[in-house]
């Protein structure tokens, strides 16, 4: 065998090995293959639940059932529907959350009259 057979042979292992190591998962166990993919899809999904909320008052008035509302009207809307008929479910369920949102703010504005202007004319 010559020298340089025998320098192709020592290093044949070497990638044989380098290779190995990327068959199956390149990454270990618990490390995610897309770091910035999940908290770019939270920073979108929190954009639109700001957006729903923003013509309904805003987030700071509204409470945690209608955030929780909101926030599942938004990931509805953000996923992509397989068929048209899944985009027409889609659409209507987050319509009805949105209205369910919209029923208990109103329900919350008719609530916070002012006692006094309840009472009849004249009563202290």
């Amino acid at each position: 065998m010559s020298e340089t057979e025998n320098a192709q042979q020592a290093e044949q292992p070497l990638q044989q090995q380098e290779r190995q190591g990327t068959y199956g998962r390149p990454f270990l166990p618990g490390q995610s293959g897309n770091p910035a993919g999940s908290a770019g899809r939270r920073e979108r999904l929190e954009r639109k639940v700001a957006e729903l909320a923003e013509a309904l008052g805003g987030l700071d008035r509204m409470s945690a059932l209608d955030r929780i509302y909101l926030e599942q009207a938004a990931q509805i809307l953000m996923r992509r529907p397989r068929s048209h008929a899944d985009a027409v479910r889609a659409a209507n369920t987050a319509r009805g959350l949105i209205a369910a949102v919209e029923r208990r703010c109103r329900r919350h504005e008719a609530h916070g009259a002012d006692f006094a202007s309840l009472l009849p004319d004249g009563a202290p």
